[in-house]
């Protein structure tokens, strides 16, 4: 039996969702947490069903690199939820593409996956900005900037000196995916007109991106960027009373990721300089939660 098998970490929006999408810079960092895919000429253990996603990867790296990589099977292992804001989609893909260039015994650089990643994810979200992209095949945290509409793109690695603890809370999956949030704020935008409120949201990026590289950060300019997220109407109810029980235990929180407003919201990132209340918060009403450290 010939196999290839691929890794990637899943992400965090910390600043930036939905404005990046406009040209305005996003600071995202890669998780703990993450999706391990292997691809054999064989049927496997944990065979991911068929999808139109997974066909058109397996279409996508046969015409690039002059394969046939049509009828392998794919099998993950997966520790992230879809439409939630973790960047599942980009993972799949980067783990994927990783397991095919194993199986195929290709070098394939990082720069090429980012490429291959974000032009896989055009297909379940039509307009990425490849800022998941960025996130999964970069690693770390980094100051995201989409340039244009041809995914040519800015990105600075932020040197953090002192890590940065965030409690990551789920709000429950939303109804939407990525790609109807992403649809729904390009609807209302082309009704009213979001480059003032677009605006805002890159500033709150542009200073916490500062503010994490000089050990400054505060949780004031996450409540500020919630806000802005609030009034774009991309947060369901369930997790502004999250959020709200968040901040009466002394921490600030917004969601991380395209949101959601029917149901839930998928991921929030809370932070406190301590988050042992936000923690024992999260145990007694029976958050599921995650720490993650930005660095």
């Amino acid at each position: 039996m010939k196999s290839g098998m691929g890794f990637s970490t899943g992400k965090i929006i910390i600043t930036g969702e939905h404005s990046v999408v406009y040209g305005y810079p996003a600071v995202v960092s890669a998780i703990e947490k993450g999706i391990t895919v292997k691809v054999s000429d064989q049927q496997q253990e944990n065979t991911q069903l068929t999808s139109g996603y997974q066909q058109h990867i397996l279409k996508y790296f046969s015409k690039v690199f002059t394969v046939d990589a049509s009828n392998l099977s794919v099998a993950t292992e997966s520790e992230l939820l879809s439409s939630s804001g973790q960047g599942s989609s980009a993972a799949f893909a980067l783990g994927l593409f990783r397991a095919l260039a194993d199986y195929f015994s290709f070098t394939v650089s990082d720069d090429e996956l980012f490429r291959l990643v974000t032009k896989a994810e055009a297909f379940v979200h039509t307009n990425p900005s490849g800022i998941d992209s960025c996130a999964v095949v970069y690693g770390h945290t980094h100051v995201f900037q989409k340039l244009d509409a041809h995914n040519t793109f800015e990105k600075k690695h932020l040197l953090i000196e002192k890590p940065y603890e965030f409690l990551v809370i789920h709000s429950g999956k939303a109804a939407e995916s990525t790609g109807e949030m992403v649809q729904f704020v390009a609807q209302k935008h082309r009704k009213h007109n979001l480059s003032e409120l677009f605006s805002k949201m890159g500033s709150v990026s542009s200073r916490i991106a500062e503010a994490l590289s000089t050990s400054t950060f505060s949780g004031d300019l996450l409540d500020e960027n919630e806000a802005y997220l609030e009034e774009l109407g991309v947060v369901s109810q369930r997790a502004k009373n999250i959020i709200r029980i968040i901040r009466k235990n002394g921490g600030s929180a917004k969601v991380t990721g395209a949101g959601g407003s029917a149901t839930g919201s998928g991921w929030i990132l809370a932070y406190a300089p301590d988050i042992t209340s936000l923690t024992k918060e999260a145990q007694t009403s029976g958050w599921e939660n995650f720490t993650s450290t930005v660095q």
